[in-house]
């Protein structure tokens, strides 16, 4: 059946294909080759205009990177930001575009079909409300993380770094137990 590979293309599960295949192999599908036409002709859009919409999010994303590192200004010509909010508007425009026909195909897609549209095993619809922050968040927590444990650290080499790490003394060898600074110390830390 070709809506296998269109379903392929939405990363749907195997169970919801299943679903999928018995609610079209029922005879009223199954004998009307005009509807099972519309039916596919339907989906492979969806699925064109879900893949462009991801698509989309992922140019958002690589720019949101590059756009949101300080150290362009150092680099930048002067009109850089401008430049910047021009290809923003433009990458949320294409995302918009292909938003809004996801959301007129679901539509009709639910009114003719009562189906979802389904992205990987996720109803698309509800997904698309959080995409956007989502994609911030995740762009945040990977500034958090290449700012507090480098560029190319891994999980893996962290931990091995932190194992090999001695604890600093708290007195130093040339330090003897009456100097100021472990007097302060003492002071700070009543026994």
């Amino acid at each position: 059946m070709m809506l296998d590979k269109v379903w392929d293309d939405l990363l749907i599960s195997a169970g919801q294909k299943i679903k999928l295949f018995d609610k079209y192999n029922q005879p009223h599908f199954v004998d009307n080759v005009k509807t099972m036409s519309h039916v596919y002709s339907m989906w492979q859009k969806v699925a064109n205009a879900v893949i462009e919409r991801e698509k989309s999010l992922i140019l958002i994303k690589e720019f949101e990177k590059s756009a949101s590192d300080p150290r362009r200004h150092f680099y930048g010509k002067s009109n850089m930001l401008l430049q910047e909010e021009r290809q923003r508007a433009i990458l949320f425009r294409r995302l918009c575009n292909f938003g809004k026909k996801v959301e007129d195909m679901a539509k009709v897609l639910k009114r003719e079909y009562d189906d979802l549209i389904l992205y990987k095993n996720l109803n698309y619809l509800d997904k698309m409300k959080y995409d956007y922050s989502n994609l911030l968040y995740s762009l945040e927590e990977d500034r958090l993380k290449h700012s507090v444990f480098g560029e190319n650290s891994t999980e893996e080499s962290r931990m091995e770094e932190a194992l090999k790490m001695k604890p600093k003394p708290i007195i130093h060898s040339n330090q003897s137990f009456d100097s100021p600074r472990v007097l302060q110390m003492s002071k700070r830390y009543p026994e």
